[in-house]
């Protein structure tokens, strides 16, 4: 052993310059004018530094309760082991001891009330029970779960379906980041589709016409996501094929169109729209939601040509046009014209012939 200091006539004194967690032997000897006597038992100790504090502190609200995390201070000490006491209080200035962990790097209040407001600081000790340095107190307000979605509304048509929803009337005390909306098909097992940021409406174009969809939506905070809503099915299908067999009969100013239902496993008529024109290429609807399968049309003028088209509408869509039908229309005043000329010439013919048996 080696003699690192000599004391006055004391009972405490401090040994400096030794390597911070390095085990050491101790003895200490009293000394009177008669010389130095026996020294005491060795005793084995291991001098520890303050540790700094733990870094990379974070704090998160999550469904559980507030999580902590950290990782091992830069500064030791010298210690192999380092004990973490975790503070919570309702301010930053009243903090009290809330847990003590050893070697560990992370901890979940499950204790924390939703709706409250909570500081959190996690300050290291050393072996022999000295603290060292703090983490910054970080504030958290722990949030309830956000509410239910409402009113979710889905619309089929041919290739995709549209949702569209309310907020929920709660959102637990924090915004909502986002919406998850799942989806199963044809009765299967739901799975997350996709998450909404901004809006409260989605359009799934990764639908196949003739499947029955079902839908559900959740409200997400920082805590977590919320209930989940209600379901709500659809089944889009492609919209009907074309109107087909367009023919006319003109009736003086009238035009009654015929035509035949589409063919096909597109999606139920509900009515259709009358396209005319004195132009092929510059036709505009004349009627919509027409029943059956014919139309008169009486705002026509003699002696002009007029083009028809027939769309079948639905639901999923409207249908793509018929065919093309041209339409002559014969002039009145000229076929009346043409009949007071018949009559004068056979009156004339009569009126000399009558002239001539004189």
């Amino acid at each position: 052993m080696t003699l690192v200091s000599t004391l006055g006539a004391v009972t405490t004194g401090y040994i400096t310059d030794l390597e911070n967690g390095k085990r050491v032997l101790i003895a200490v000897a009293a000394i009177n004018e008669m010389g130095e006597g026996n020294s005491s038992e060795p005793m084995r100790t291991v001098p520890y530094g303050v540790p700094s504090a733990p870094r990379e502190y974070a704090t998160q609200a999550m469904v559980t309760g507030v999580h902590l995390t950290w990782e091992v201070p830069s500064d030791v000490g010298g210690a192999d082991s380092v004990i973490y006491q975790v503070l919570r209080g309702g301010s930053s200035q009243l903090l009290t001891p809330l847990v003590s962990l050893i070697d560990t790097f992370e901890f979940l209040d499950a204790t924390a009330s939703p709706r409250n407001t909570y500081f959190y600081q996690v300050v290291p000790v050393n072996p022999i029970g000295q603290e060292g340095e703090g983490t910054d107190v970080a504030e958290v307000f722990f949030p309830a779960l956000p509410g239910t979605v409402g009113d979710l509304q889905v619309i089929a048509r041919g290739g995709v379906v549209t949702l569209s929803w309310s907020a929920p009337e709660d959102d637990g005390g924090a915004p909502v980041l986002h919406y998850i909306i799942w989806r199963s098909v044809e009765g299967g097992v739901p799975l997350e589709l996709t998450r909404v940021e901004n809006g409260t409406e989605h359009s799934d174009m990764t639908v196949v016409n003739g499947q029955i969809y079902t839908y559900s939506i959740a409200a997400v905070n920082l805590r977590g996501p919320g209930p989940i809503s209600e379901s709500a099915s659809a089944t889009p299908m492609a919209p009907p094929g074309s109107p087909w067999d367009l023919s006319a009969e003109v009736d003086r100013d009238k035009v009654v169109l015929m035509w035949a239902t589409p063919i096909g496993s597109g999606a139920p008529v509900t009515g259709y729209t009358i396209l005319r024109g004195t132009d092929p290429d510059d036709m505009k609807a004349i009627a919509e939601g027409v029943d059956g399968t014919s139309f008169t049309d009486d705002g026509i003028d003699s002696g002009g040509t007029y083009y028809y088209q027939v769309i079948a509408e639905s639901d999923m869509g409207d249908s793509e046009p018929s065919q093309e039908l041209e339409v002559v229309i014969g002039s009145t005043g000229l076929l009346i014209v043409l009949i007071a000329a018949i009559v004068l010439v056979v009156f004339v013919l009569i009126f000399m012939r009558v002239r001539g048996r004189r």
